[in-house]
């Protein structure tokens, strides 16, 4: 069974005949098709992860507590008349509500903080676990080791057992393979996969 996938020479399937890929277009595929990497999820602002913070009903409560409180203290009444005359220091209660409302502001502003360094170290811990992932593929009649992001169409790669799948791909060869596609199906059954029946691959896929 032939197949002219993305308009290039012909994979086979289950004939034995495969691609093989000059290395001069190496370039020309990656300008085509793109490279073999999913860009991280662009991190969160600051000013978001300070919102998101302040989106906590209980600091909602305090505030809105505290800014209540905050008004009333300037609203004159008898009672606070009468109150201002047994204590002259009742006048300064509105220094406990911007107490609170700086605590709240400290609150706020560490826990954005620490959402903030949790999102820059993934993205570096991300950036660092793609850079250590290498993989052995043929490419021009030589079997090389490359980078999973240096993987291009046209390569053909080499997994053992225990691998993750670096690139949606066809099967040209397997013995036994069974892959795991829970996260993809949802079903926890392990795949079988054969370049007959099953030939199709998928990134990210754990080799079993």
């Amino acid at each position: 069974m032939a197949d002219r996938r993305n308009g290039n020479k012909p994979v086979c399937v289950g004939r034995g005949v495969v691609l093989r890929l000059d290395p001069n277009l190496i370039e020309l595929r990656r300008q085509q098709f793109g490279s073999n990497t999913i860009p991280p999820k662009p991190p969160k602002t600051f000013l978001k992860l300070v919102l998101e913070a302040a989106n906590d009903k209980i600091l909602i409560i305090l505030i809105i507590a505290a800014v209540l409180s905050f008004a009333l203290s300037f609203v004159p009444s008898k009672g606070a008349v009468l109150a201002l005359l047994a204590d002259p220091h009742s006048e300064y209660q509105w220094i406990e509500t911007v107490g609170i409302m700086f605590a709240v502001v400290v609150v706020v502003l560490v826990t954005a903080l620490n959402d903030y360094q949790k999102e820059k170290q993934f993205i570096g811990l991300y950036g660092q676990i793609t850079k250590d992932k290498h993989f052995s593929i043929t490419r021009g009649g030589r079997l090389i080791n490359v980078n999973v992001s240096d993987i291009v169409v046209g390569d053909i790669c080499h997994l053992k057992y225990g691998d993750l799948i670096p690139t949606d791909g066809l099967i040209l060869h397997s013995n036994d393979l069974r892959v795991d596609e829970s996260s993809l199906t949802g079903e926890s059954d392990i795949v079988k996969k054969n370049k007959t029946d099953n030939p199709l691959v998928y990134s990210g896929r754990g080799n079993t």
